[in-house]
């Protein structure tokens, strides 16, 4: 949904998108790209209507960056992830879009760049020049006895099913080797992550400070 807002010889286009976490782009609507979709049937200038072409017919609802060239899957990490995050089109100048891509370990920083630069050089683009800031994955076997006490702690207090779980979430977690994130979200919560409104029950919070106690004492007596 969105709105038209004329004023003297400008057109406001605002559309209502629905916040998500980078790592779950799926779970979201990118008001940006759909904007784009939108601009894609009126008539542009000529570096104009590329750009907006890209975000249309590449960034558009490609989550796991098929249509952009970047996809990958590794068997324990899952697919690679892509959130066109910010959009920024300014005539006779440069112009900008931020691609937030999550990524296993079957496929690295280098070789993500390498593509996105093949796939831009089909385009009507022109010169393109990637800036990336890269973060390698981070993981945790889920045999080292840290998981293993994590798990057993949020299994006997809840009485859920205790397994690992490999997100694309960049948490504190990987400044530390074994770091691992651990909660606070439960199976039967609201999940309102980077939402509107963000937000914990109580009941929840005193759940998770019950488990993270517990937790703490008992990886107090590991090496």
């Amino acid at each position: 949904s969105g709105q038209a807002i004329v004023a003297d010889d400008q057109i406001g286009l605002v559309l209502s998108g629905l916040q998500a976490h980078g790592a779950f782009p799926e779970s979201g609507h990118n008001a940006g790209t759909y904007l784009a979709s939108f601009l894609k049937r009126v008539p542009l200038a000529l570096n104009a209507k590329d750009f907006i072409q890209y975000l249309a017919d590449k960034a558009h609802l490609d989550y796991k960056g098929v249509k952009i060239g970047v996809s990958s899957h590794d068997e324990l990490m899952g697919d690679l992830s892509v959130n066109p995050g910010i959009m920024i089109f300014a005539e006779n100048e440069d112009s900008f879009i931020n691609l937030n891509i999550r990524f296993p370990k079957s496929t690295n920083g280098k070789q993500i760049l390498s593509q996105l630069n093949e796939s831009i050089k089909k385009t009507d683009l022109g010169e393109f020049k990637s800036v990336g800031f890269i973060q390698e994955p981070h993981y945790v076997d889920q045999n080292d006895p840290i998981v293993k006490n994590l798990l057993a702690v949020y299994h006997d207090q809840t009485g859920f099913p205790a397994h690992q779980m490999i997100i694309g979430g960049g948490t504190y977690a990987r400044l530390m080797k074994r770091g691992v994130a651990y909660g606070a979200l439960f199976p039967d919560s609201d999940d309102t992550m980077h939402k509107a409104n963000e937000h914990i029950s109580l009941n929840d919070l005193k759940r998770a400070t019950s488990i993270y106690a517990e937790a703490i004492y008992r990886l107090a007596d590991l090496d």
